[in-house]
């Protein structure tokens, strides 16, 4: 099968923006997606699960943030499975991402680790709820294969603020995601119902990005949906404000 993600469609008239990456120092291993599957209680509420993703992710982090940034996709993933817990790079089963965050970048840049071919977007995109989405227009990414995401600053468009590894799935196994999200469309009811049920069974794989870039596609969100989306927002702003309070250097005072 030679399908790729960017060309299903979600739900009814719902389709799919993914973004994502990931930490570059952190290594991949490939895993099973049959593996992956979070033993965890699921969520019953949006708002249950959009905190469920937001926690399963690191805050950027950084003594000295050089500009107020927070990704929300990609983002490095919490990995249990150890005697410590550790964050990996993110999967995803979309070759046509979408990065998404809030605050000010002057643009954004996706680089291939294997070929080091670059793909740099300067003027970044728009949308709702106070979130910016970005999507990869460039060629289709390969299967099976690492990327950095970097997030480029405002006052110059070149210097690197925040640099993400991550992973496509292998082939096989986005035809298998692929497959699945299309039966989804056949068993629930509303386009609500069809959203909710894809991104468990996309976070069930990992593939936390591709869930969050799924939900925050969806074309009329719930008046549910719409609030929880706000929790973003909250965490992301505590990030953008405790950079914000950073000291500065003092001023030099004249003699």
């Amino acid at each position: 099968m030679t399908r790729f993600l960017h060309q299903l469609n979600l739900g009814r008239s719902l389709p799919l923006v993914l973004i994502l990456p990931i930490v570059a120092s952190v290594s991949i291993v490939n895993v099973p997606i049959a593996s992956a599957q979070s033993p965890q209680p699921k969520p019953t509420t949006w708002i249950e699960f959009i905190n469920n993703l937001i926690n399963r992710q690191p805050r950027k982090g950084g003594s000295k943030p050089i500009e107020a940034i927070c990704p929300i996709t990609p983002r490095p993933v919490l990995d249990s499975s150890g005697f410590l817990p550790k964050y990996k790079p993110s999967l995803t089963a979309n070759l046509q991402p979408t990065i998404a965050w809030q605050g000010s970048v002057g643009g954004i840049k996706i680089q291939d680790l294997k070929t080091r071919e670059i793909w740099i977007k300067r003027t970044p995109e728009t949308s709702g709820f106070g979130i910016h989405q970005l999507k990869y227009d460039g060629k289709a990414l390969v299967p099976d294969r690492d990327y950095s995401v970097v997030f480029l600053s405002a006052r110059d468009a070149k210097t690197e603020l925040i640099r993400h590894q991550f992973r496509t799935l292998p082939l096989k196994d986005i035809d298998t995601v692929i497959e699945t999200l299309n039966a989804i469309d056949l068993t629930e009811k509303t386009p609500d119902e069809i959203i909710f049920k894809k991104a468990l069974y996309l976070s069930g794989l990992d593939l936390i990005s591709d869930a969050h870039a799924l939900v925050l596609s969806a074309p009329n969100p719930s008046p549910e949906l719409r609030r929880a989306i706000g929790a973003y927002s909250e965490d992301c702003g505590k990030e953008i404000a405790s950079e914000k309070k950073a000291p500065s250097p003092s001023p030099k005072r004249s003699k």
